[in-house]
């Protein structure tokens, strides 16, 4: 179906949920838009392109994680993700506690909040673990 050529407000709001269902949330946005263009008052349209538009915030939230070394292992909230460097998309907007740890350097970790819509960077430089060796002579 061609909604462009169509001025009936239930056909675009039905493409709007076949275009959602399918993950395409900009335009089935569209689409609801073009639906309220035709009727404002159209409860329907205006209640799923709400929630369209959460989704598509939820989509575009997450974390980008790297480190230097690359190649160290990422925990958010005590579950292993993956290695540096790594992202992640989908989260619910809130604080996550970020762990990257490598053999051989001090563990680093951080609290981080992430707001709906947005994804945030953490660089992290580690620190290498350094020992101290004693050494006791005796002379004689």
């Amino acid at each position: 179906m061609k909604s462009e050529d169509n001025n009936d407000e239930y056909a675009w709001y039905n493409e709007g949920i076949a275009l959602y269902d399918l993950g395409y949330y900009e335009a089935a946005i569209e689409c609801y838009n073009k639906a309220l263009e035709i009727n404002p008052n159209t409860e329907f349209a205006k209640d799923n392109k709400e929630i369209a538009e959460e989704k598509l915030k939820l989509e575009n939230t997450g974390l980008y994680v790297k480190s230097n070394p690359s190649g160290a292992d990422v925990y958010i909230d005590g579950y292993y993700e993956g290695t540096t460097p790594y992202t992640v998309s989908g989260l619910s907007s809130g604080t996550y506690t970020v762990k990257i740890t490598k053999d051989g350097y001090e563990d680093y970790s951080k609290d981080i909040y992430v707001s709906a819509g947005n994804t945030k960077t953490i660089n992290a430089e580690l620190t290498p673990k350094f020992g101290y060796l004693t050494i006791y002579t005796s002379s004689g």
